[in-house]
């Protein structure tokens, strides 16, 4: 019953997806990622990060035409950025302690929707785990 009503709901709303480009400005160089932001017309709002195969929905995520905000709870940090000449431009913001928080510069530009929907014909694999140590 849930299931249909829920079909139902998605059929009657088409869902908008934007593709982004993003990046953390990193001492070592750009880490650049994925950002899917997508929005049913009810105004549920979803973002994903994409960093090759890999999708991490992001659990808290609102924007509107002039602000991004993406709470990251299983890595304990968020973005908050600003609309600035169609870029989003903010910070990525990871807490180190009570007290202690790193930053880095975000920023997210839109993928043309040609480039968005093509694929990515072999791509490099980094699987594994992966450590940043952010020194202050």
């Amino acid at each position: 019953m849930l299931a249909s009503l829920v079909l139902a709901v998605l059929t009657q709303y088409p869902m908008s997806s934007e593709h982004w480009r993003a990046a953390l400005a990193t001492p070592g160089g750009a880490l650049e990622f994925g950002l899917e932001l997508s929005t049913i017309d009810l105004g549920i709002q979803k973002a994903v990060l994409v960093n090759g195969g890999e999708h991490i929905d992001v659990p808290v995520a609102s924007w509107n035409e002039r602000t991004l905000v993406l709470e990251l709870p299983h890595y304990d940090s968020r973005i908050v950025a600003e609309l600035v000449d169609a870029k989003y431009v903010g910070t990525w913001e990871k807490r180190r302690g009570p007290e202690m928080r790193a930053k880095l510069v975000f920023t997210a530009e839109r993928e043309p929707e040609a480039i968005a929907a093509r694929p990515v014909a072999h791509a490099p694999r980094f699987g594994g785990r992966w450590a940043v140590d952010f020194a202050t």
